[in-house]
Order: structure tokens, then sequence, then C-alpha cells
């Protein structure tokens, strides 16, 4: 029996992310789970746009580092935390809500 190739998924990488990624760098401090979640990818697919996109990758970086001298470390150790104390609460949420679907 002959394999079926596999068609390659088509990016749903667009130039404008560029942009809106950086403005949420430079504003929130995002991280690149946060940066997957507003553009509803998985952590790894943003990896994959920072290497094939060297525009992406730098806007990234330009936003953080915008964010970091707009906010004072111990203001932004403040929001690390905050955030830290965020996604536990979401993981715990979903290990709830994971538990109650098998009982």
């Amino acid at each position: 029996m002959a394999k079926t190739q596999k068609t390659p998924k088509q990016s749903r990488y667009q130039e404008s992310f560029a942009g809106i990624a950086r403005r949420a760098c430079r504003l929130f401090g995002c991280n690149d789970a946060e940066i997957s979640e507003i553009f509803g990818v998985k952590t790894r697919t943003i990896t994959r746009w920072k290497t094939k996109n060297p525009t992406f990758a730098n806007s990234l970086e330009l936003g953080r580092n915008e964010f970091a001298l707009r906010i004072p470390r111990s203001t932004a150790r403040q929001i690390e935390t905050e955030q830290l104390k965020r996604q536990r609460l979401i993981q715990e949420k979903k290990k709830l809500i994971k538990g109650l679907r098998n009982e």
C-alpha cells in the first residue's frame, strides 16, 4: 500500500503579527506563551515564526526591551509574579474541568 504524503500546513503567520506582538510586549511584557495565546497558536508555533520571520523575532525583542525601559525592575517582578499566579490558576482550572469530565 502506498503511503500518502502529508501536505504541509499553510502558515497562519501574517506580516501584521509583528506589529501586534511588539505592542503586546511593549505594553504588557508578554512572554512567548502569552503571545501564543494572543494569536491562538501553540508556543512552538511562535518559536517557528521567530525562526522563519526575523522581523517577527526582532519585533518581540524590541517590544520587550521597550517594556523593560518603561517599567522599573521591581514592578516588572511583580507583574511576572502575577502572571505566574494567573497561569497556575488557569492550569488548576483546566485540571478541575478535566476531572469533572472524567467523573
